[in-house]
């Protein structure tokens, strides 16, 4: 299954995500709750849904080239004892990393909306408990990312600083958007 996924471009990765990114923000509820359904007003609800939708896509393209960026200068702290410079480069590819971690935000936003739709239909009031939720799903998707990455090329002794280049970064994350969310009080 890995070969077929990385015959895929990227671009039909964003593609995706920005589907599905509009798929929630459609029955977030939020944005449909005070809208009749005039004409224009109908055009203008689908043109901030289908922004919104791009915007999330790009938004979560750019998290993962954050995250990558500073997993890497992380690994290279780490790795400072090693004389070599070829050694101290954090030895998984960008494109390995960003083909996995769309792959898993798509898995991500699909779960959201789906959890999201349950829980507005079946229990209104469950939606409040839904950013602790998300933000767990989300934390889920990005160590699946980081599980699928082939790491067969990495050195045994590489690997757990990998690790902790990769966990550290995710962890502020995951974090900031508890904290920011209200997922944590």
């Amino acid at each position: 299954m890995s070969e077929k996924l990385k015959k895929i471009p990227h671009w039909v990765y964003m593609v995706v995500l920005c589907v599905l990114s509009m798929g929630s923000a459609v029955f977030s509820g939020e944005l449909m709750a005070n809208t009749s359904f005039v004409p224009n007003q109908l055009i203008i609800t689908i043109g901030i849904v289908a922004f919104s939708g791009v915007i999330a896509a790009f938004f979560d393209r750019l998290l993962l080239r954050v995250l990558y960026s500073t997993a890497n200068r992380v690994y290279f702290h780490l790795m400072r004892s090693v004389p070599d410079y070829n050694l101290r480069r954090l030895p998984v590819g960008y494109n390995d990393y960003l083909r996995w971690g769309l792959v898993w935000l798509c898995v991500s936003r699909f779960v959201g909306t789906i959890l999201l739709t349950l829980c507005q239909y079946l229990l209104p009031t469950a939606t409040y408990i839904w950013s602790f939720v998300d933000s767990l799903v989300y934390v889920a998707c990005l160590v699946m990312a980081y599980l699928c990455i082939n790491r067969f090329h990495v050195p045994q002794w590489q690997q757990g600083k990998c690790f902790i280049a990769f966990a550290a970064p995710v962890t502020v994350l995951v974090l900031l958007r508890l904290v920011l969310l209200g997922g944590v009080l």
